[in-house]
């Protein structure tokens, strides 16, 4: 299986060679070792079979074998087999992500850093939406805080004189700072 989950496992073991013979025993088994549905005697004849209904907890790598085994000879021993296996994954939670963003003060039509904070660090490039309320402050759409680390500096351009408010976004998580712009001196 290529996660953790469960698995729903539905069918028959039935005789397919009905000429003789003295039966079967069949089993389904985890990891080729833990029995998790039968031993099931299938006798000579038996073409309707037994049924089996199991439902199971998997980890990455499990796997589950149908075995078969004679019953004191192999003759006449041709089974029929029909499973119907259905993998359900576990629900993955995705961590809370929590952005904080420094506030800044800079002088009109300048630039300033501000930094762009994000936990727990991600293994690939985490892309955050950037807004302002207002002209105060010039942010870029978006910055892109890269694999494995925890935060970005983003130049941010002071606009007309005043105070806004610059939101971060990511999924579910918002943060928010203020960009106080100043007046520029009088020259």
């Amino acid at each position: 299986v290529p996660g953790t989950g469960s698995v729903h496992i539905t069918g028959t073991f039935s005789d397919l060679d009905t000429g003789g013979g003295d039966g079967v025993t069949c089993t389904i088994k985890k990891n080729g070792s833990t029995t998790v549905a039968g031993p099931y005697t299938i006798a000579n004849g038996n073409t309707t079979g037994n049924a089996y209904d199991v439902t199971n907890t998997v980890a990455d790598g499990d796997y589950f074998t149908f075995e078969v085994g004679p019953g004191s000879s192999n003759v006449y021993d041709s089974t029929t087999l029909n499973p119907t296996v259905v993998y359900t994954p576990q629900a993955q939670t995705e961590p809370t992500i929590v952005l904080s963003l420094s506030s800044i003060t800079a002088q009109e039509f300048l630039s300033a850093a501000m930094t762009l904070s994000m936990t727990p660090t991600r293994t690939t490039e985490t892309v955050v939406l950037l807004s302002s309320s207002n002209g105060s402050a010039i942010v870029p759409v978006s910055a892109t805080i890269p694999a494995n680390t925890g935060s970005v500096s983003v130049q941010i351009q002071a606009g007309i004189p005043g105070t806004a408010i610059v939101t971060a976004t990511l999924g579910t998580s918002t943060t928010t700072s203020t960009i106080t712009s100043t007046a520029a001196p009088d020259v």
